[in-house]
């Protein structure tokens, strides 16, 4: 059946995530199949608690009781049955912890209602045998009576405890088999959840190198434009920079103190001197305002 199939990894990959609106929604539907379930389930419950406690009962005390339960049953699964195509079709982790949960206790209903009918088949033609040897015999002493009455008494109650006990061991079967299959789920689905993260972060050291190398690309690019010589500009010293500002104020302070000798002129005089009693030309720098 679909419901009893393991969810595949593809489909835990496509898992939704509801909004607070589809919670809601999600809700109220859920309970819907929960209060129809549960009501067919009280039924069911009531039968088999009755055979429990009165393992054997009267032909037709029996045959009613098997009638109901083939009759319960059979709605109960086909219920059940709309119920998982309902949650599966919801794709999210609500509905898949959900259908893991209904799935244990489905099943664990299912062995106990089989235990019961097959208990309730195996009576009804004992008891119908009984029945009709009886009316061909005559009655029996009353020690007989007596004596056939108290092992019938004491079988039925050791068929009563094999029965409970049946039950009991068909449920825990189930339970732990459906419980083995969850916890392969949980397990795949964190195994899942593990690779998603590394391969997020695979995602991203490919993004990180592809940008390097186009970033590298475009450098190369640029600097072959400009040819081999070509060098970044380089960021000016500033300890530098103010030397050379200074000594470029300095050479505009004595060049406009200094005058220009491109308008200097040489005159000559004529001076005497007493100590030698010689003359002499005594040269004289003027100058002229250009």
């Amino acid at each position: 059946m679909s419901h009893s199939e393991s969810v595949s990894d593809r489909e835990l990959r496509s898992l939704r995530t509801l909004t607070s609106d589809g919670d809601h929604l999600f809700e109220q539907s859920n309970e819907r199949h929960h209060y129809i379930l549960r009501t067919i389930k009280r039924d069911i419950d009531a039968i088999l608690l009755d055979v429990e406690d009165n393992p054997v009962v009267d032909l037709s005390t029996a045959s009613t009781h098997r009638e109901e339960l083939l009759k319960l049953s059979e709605k109960y699964e086909k219920e059940a049955n709309r119920y998982f195509d309902y949650l599966k079709s919801y794709r999210t982790r609500e509905s898949e912890s959900e259908h893991a949960s209904f799935k244990v206790s489905f099943y664990a209903l299912k062995a106990k209602i089989s235990v019961v009918k097959q208990h309730l088949s195996e009576l009804l033609p004992r008891r119908s045998i009984e029945n009709s040897e009886r009316t061909h015999k005559s009655r029996s002493s009353q020690h007989s009576s007596r004596h056939t009455v108290s092992t019938r008494h004491s079988s039925l109650s050791a068929q009563s405890e094999i029965l409970k006990q049946t039950v009991k061991l068909e449920t825990a079967k189930t339970r732990l088999k459906y419980a083995k299959e969850e916890a392969e789920l949980l397990h795949r689905e964190a195994t899942l959840k593990a690779e998603k993260n590394v391969l997020a972060m695979k995602r991203d050291v490919d993004e990180a190198e592809s940008g390097l190398q186009a970033v590298k690309k475009a450098l190369d690019f640029d600097l072959k434009d400009y040819g081999e010589s070509y060098e970044p500009p380089r960021i000016a010293d500033p300890v530098v920079q103010h030397a050379n500002e200074n000594k470029m104020s300095e050479r505009k302070y004595r060049s406009a103190n200094i005058p220009d000798t491109r308008n200097i002129q040489i005159h000559y005089r004529t001076t005497y001197s007493r100590i030698c009693g010689a003359t002499a030309l005594t040269p004289l720098l003027t100058f002229e305002q250009t």
